[in-house]
């Protein structure tokens, strides 16, 4: 999967959580938490959502590894291996009208 994708697959698993941040506005340095405005629950939610949609299992020792943007790009791009069906298979992530959807193509 490559960075483009996993970014779009972030940004859907934030945008199940809070569907009301405008993707566009999102820095890709700064804290999610902070910019989003999502609590420590809403938190563990867009973990889980990642966990499920990239199938990168993430102890929560390293939840502080995906505090920006970036960081999440790059845990999951290190820790994604490249034999596992996910990583094998093209998921086109999408928002429209502020509605994350994930398809295969």
């Amino acid at each position: 999967m490559n960075i483009t994708a996993i970014r779009k697959m972030i940004v859907a698993a934030i945008l199940e959580v809070a569907p009301e941040i405008n993707e566009s506005e999102i820095d890709a340095d700064a804290e999610l938490r902070e910019q989003c405005d999502i609590d420590s629950m809403d938190f563990l939610n867009v973990i889980t959502v990642l966990k499920k949609s990239s199938g990168v299992s993430i102890p929560e020792r390293d939840y502080g590894n995906l505090e920006t943007l970036n960081q999440a790009i790059d845990y999951l791009k290190n820790n994604m291996p490249s034999d596992t069906p996910y990583s094998r298979c093209d998921h086109n992530y999408t928002v429209d009208n502020g509605v994350a959807k994930s398809s295969l193509n």
